[in-house]
């Protein structure tokens, strides 16, 4: 604006210059004409001026706050890339720490697995190596049982025998019949027979006759049957007839006889779960039937 000034009085001076060389009107004249065109101009260079510098203020105002904007922006973003980062590379430790547990645990629990399957082995092996020993013992056992039961069936036949010859050789010596048998025995025919009343398995019934000198009824034909179905007609009772302890299959009487003569019940022997192994005979339809030999019967006792 100074500039302008200055400028406007130089032109001034000039004017009055020529005013002075050249008369007054013309002098008048361009003093004016100096004059408002110095002025029009300065005005248009000053509002230029300002304009201009407003328009650069105006400028640098609206440029600095976008300026100040954008770089908070830009530390937010970087300040959440490397908290972003920061957590991955927790994160990342965190995994690896887990894995590493897991991979101790499992590699502990594949040792003690390998521990308990090596124990199992050698107490499975230990295990059979007892049962082949017991299985031995017991089939020793059993063949020992078996060979004492066959003694005891060639002792009591040879009892039987001997007995047999006693008696025969009694008879003959009275006359050749026996019309007389010990108290509470019954003759049926020729033979002395006991009816007991009380309840025995089929052990004890053996043993019962043999105690009181006389053996579980062995029958060998149906005549003797049929004699007997009077004196049996209510009631069950053992007879001296039990399956082979060598073939369960087959029959064999207590004097070690083979069984020549049956009078089975209807579908009988049947081996009920398979664990009837005397015989008895049913009373009111005078016929045998297989039962466990643990159960309680009455018996039947042939004297020698």
């Amino acid at each position: 604006m100074k500039n302008i000034q200055d400028h406007t009085r130089r032109k001034e001076k000039h004017s009055k210059r020529n005013v002075n060389s050249n008369g007054d009107e013309l002098v008048t004249e361009m003093d004016d004409t100096l004059t408002t065109n110095d002025i029009c101009t300065a005005e248009g260079v000053y509002m230029n001026v300002v304009k201009r510098k407003t328009e650069e203020k105006s400028f640098k105002k609206n440029k600095a706050p976008t300026t100040n904007e954008e770089s908070p922006s830009n530390i937010t973003k970087a300040r959440i890339i490397v908290t972003a980062l920061i957590l991955l590379i927790i994160l990342f430790l965190i995994l690896t720490i887990i894995t590493s547990i897991l991979l101790k645990y499992y590699l502990a629990m594949s040792e003690e697995m390998s521990h308990l399957r090596n124990h199992e082995n050698v107490l499975l092996k230990e295990g059979l190596s007892d049962v082949k020993n017991r299985t031995d013992d017991q089939q020793r056992m059993i063949l020992e049982e078996v060979e004492m039961i066959k003694k005891e069936f060639d002792d009591v036949k040879l009892f039987i025998q001997n007995i047999k010859a006693i008696n025969k050789t009694l008879v003959d010596m009275s006359g050749g019949t026996r019309n007389t048998c010990r108290p509470e025995w019954k003759q049926i025919r020729s033979d002395c027979y006991y009816f007991s009343t009380n309840l025995k398995t089929w052990e004890e019934s053996k043993e019962f006759c043999v105690k009181h000198n006389g053996i579980l009824i062995v029958i060998k034909d149906e005549s003797e049957m049929t004699s007997l179905w009077p004196s049996i007609s209510e009631g069950r009772y053992w007879i001296g007839l039990k399956r082979n302890p060598n073939n369960i299959n087959t029959w064999v009487w207590i004097d070690g006889s083979p069984l020549t003569y049956s009078a089975w019940n209807k579908g009988e022997p049947n081996n009920d779960r398979n664990n009837e192994h005397c015989a008895e005979v049913i009373g009111d339809i005078n016929l045998w039937n297989d039962l466990p030999c643990h159960l309680e019967r009455k018996c039947i006792c042939k004297g020698f």
